[in-house]
């Protein structure tokens, strides 16, 4: 095929029906610049049709050779740096929080960050309501994503007793956030935190009730029958961190005496005690 070189000193412009006199420039100039045009190329452009003046110009760019010269080529195809562009971040930098915050208190987990090490689970409701003091309820329930989650949780959900609970949070009212802390319904959220904890500290949930409440053996709706009035075991192996149930398979901690699945009591507990006096004796 053989090729022409073109010299490009002028600025190709568009002529629009109607418009004659605006002239719309569709390329900067490159004066003395030169590029190769073949026979495919030649004819297009210059073309008039009546009062339509269309002139075309190749895009071009600008690039170094293997000589390492500046030289500049058809824009065909488009290299992909010209199609990347920078999205602004939607994160502020200074962010105003409008729930409760305490740069001494561990946030709670926030769901679906399971590869942050982030996990929404109940042993994480334990850990985080022990931080607070009795009369921190509103601060401690003033967090969007434990409010998720005690909403959604699989052992008692509880989006349908929550109402109260929200509008004390929206209002700031920390008599209504206490008098729902000592209704049925975070009571027995409390027992299954007393039953679930395996700090070795008692659990400071009971107390953002009534003190002298004495919270009773119950049966969590939804929760499949899970028996939450159990006794621990006095003396648990010092080195089992989990047994596991006979039953149902499921893995308890080791000061449980019963399944905290399926409530059926621990078959190797009274083996235990047996080889624990045979120890002693």
């Amino acid at each position: 095929m053989p090729l022409t070189k073109i010299k490009t000193t002028t600025t190709t412009t568009t002529m629009i029906p109607g418009l004659s006199d605006a002239r719309l420039p569709c390329f900067a100039e490159y004066p003395g610049e030169t590029h190769e045009k073949g026979e495919e190329e030649e004819g297009e452009g210059g073309e008039e049709d009546g009062s339509v003046e269309v002139g075309t110009k190749r895009s071009q760019r600008r690039e170094k050779d293997t000589y390492g010269n500046e030289v500049t080529r058809l824009a065909r195809p488009l290299p992909v740096e010209y199609l990347l562009v920078d999205v602004p971040a939607s994160t502020p930098l200074t962010p105003q929080f409008t729930f409760f915050t305490d740069d001494n208190i561990t946030p709670f987990p926030v769901e679906n960050r399971q590869v942050d090490g982030q996990v929404q689970e109940f042993n994480s409701l334990c850990t985080y309501m022990q931080q607070f003091n009795s009369d921190q309820f509103l601060e401690a329930t003033s967090d969007f994503h434990l409010l998720l989650f005690i909403a959604t949780m699989d052992m008692y959900p509880m989006k349908d007793h929550m109402l109260p609970l929200l509008e004390a949070i929206r209002n700031k009212d920390k008599q209504k956030a206490s008098e729902w802390a000592q209704s049925e319904h975070w009571a027995t959220v409390e027992q299954l935190i007393s039953v679930t904890s395996t700090s070795s500290r008692p659990p400071q949930m009971s107390s953002f009730g009534n003190s002298s409440r004495t919270l009773p053996s119950v049966t969590a709706e939804g929760s499949g029958g899970i028996g939450v009035g159990t006794e621990p075991i006095a003396n648990p192996p010092p080195d089992q961190a989990l047994w596991t149930c006979s039953h149902c398979t499921f893995l308890n901690a080791a000061d449980l005496a019963v399944c905290e699945m399926c409530n059926l009591p621990r078959e190797d507990v009274e083996e235990y005690d047996e080889e624990m006096m045979r120890d002693l004796f």
